[in-house]
């Protein structure tokens, strides 16, 4: 398959927010970074926590196509903004969360083409300004009147998620309207909306799969933070796109790592065990069925516990 040309590279560059561009100097841009990562905590699922999230996809953001989307390619991070050691740390967890999990791997990591781009910079509005004018399809489906909506930064850690969508048949159509920019960034065509099927109730025969994510963070909102919990935060977002991020849940989650609701408890550094638990259930499950379908069928193997999880 095709993938996406990675011209976000040099385009940072040209923003100027490299990490030898940086207006604090690396060692005081984050202070007190740790590449120490905390264990994992005991992997126990409960029925409340499936239940209380309505089926736990309160938190799964439908793709443009209305199913949760995957990978079906290997992902490839790529981090700047750090220093070269931080960066490598950083690419490298979500990696070994995607491994973990059991998402697509690269055979030949030298050869693979970054597919996933992770930017920390002091001026993240400014960089998605620029992502806006001169590479907009990365911001994922919108139409132009909501381009300035879709490029606003307002978390510390924020992705953007490029998706495609997939029949049975092998046809591909990028879900990005022509109108909305140039396809000349992309090694992609622009086409229409491949046949599904008919005649079913539980799937058109159709799925989602992410074509880039992009992730900013906010270096001035993460100065004092810890790298380990923020490279395991920024590992989830490149591995599903969720919606709901301003929720306390009944469990801890690593989600909740930004949430003001969530204040009075500890906040998790690591992925907890229905983080996991849904990862793991989204990338064993049928990647085609309709949106209701793939929630209550996450749902239930996130019930039945790490022994029902694949093992990659």
């Amino acid at each position: 398959m095709r993938r996406l040309i990675p011209l976000l590279v040099p385009l940072f560059a040209l923003f100027g927010c490299g990490a030898q561009a940086q207006t604090a100097p690396p060692s005081t841009t984050l202070p007190g970074l740790t590449v120490n990562a905390p264990p994992h905590p005991a992997a126990t699922f409960h029925d409340h926590f499936v239940q209380s999230l309505n089926n736990v996809t309160s938190h799964g953001a439908p793709a443009h196509l209305g199913q949760l989307a995957r990978w079906a390619e290997p992902i490839c991070p790529i981090a700047l903004g750090l220093s070269p050691a931080m960066n490598d740390l950083v690419a490298d967890r979500v990696k070994r969360l995607a491994f973990q999990i059991g998402a697509p791997q690269a055979r030949r990591p030298v050869r693979c083409k970054p597919n996933v781009e992770i930017l920390f910079t002091d001026k993240p509005q400014e960089l998605m300004d620029l992502v806006a004018r001169k590479r907009n399809e990365l911001l994922g489906f919108h139409y132009i009147s909501q381009l300035r909506e879709v490029s606003r930064v307002d978390r510390p850690i924020q992705a953007w998620y490029l998706t495609q969508t997939v029949s049975g048949g092998g046809s591909v159509s990028l879900d990005a309207p022509g109108a909305a920019g140039s396809a000349s960034s992309l090694d992609v065509e622009f086409s229409h909306m491949p046949p599904g099927c008919a005649g079913s109730a539980f799937t058109e025969c159709l799925s989602s799969q992410f074509v880039n994510i992009l992730v900013v963070a906010d270096a001035n909102a993460l100065s004092g933070r810890q790298i380990g919990p923020i490279a395991n935060y920024i590992a989830l977002l490149s591995l599903a796109q969720f919606k709901t991020l301003d929720t306390c849940d009944a469990f801890p989650t690593l989600l909740d790592m930004f949430t003001r609701a969530c204040a009075d408890r500890p906040a998790a550094e690591a992925p907890a065990a229905q983080d996991i638990g849904y990862l793991k259930a989204l990338y064993n499950g049928n990647n085609a069925l309709k949106l209701w379908m793939q929630k209550s069928l996450v749902a239930e193997r996130m019930a039945r516990g790490p022994a029902d999880s694949p093992k990659p």
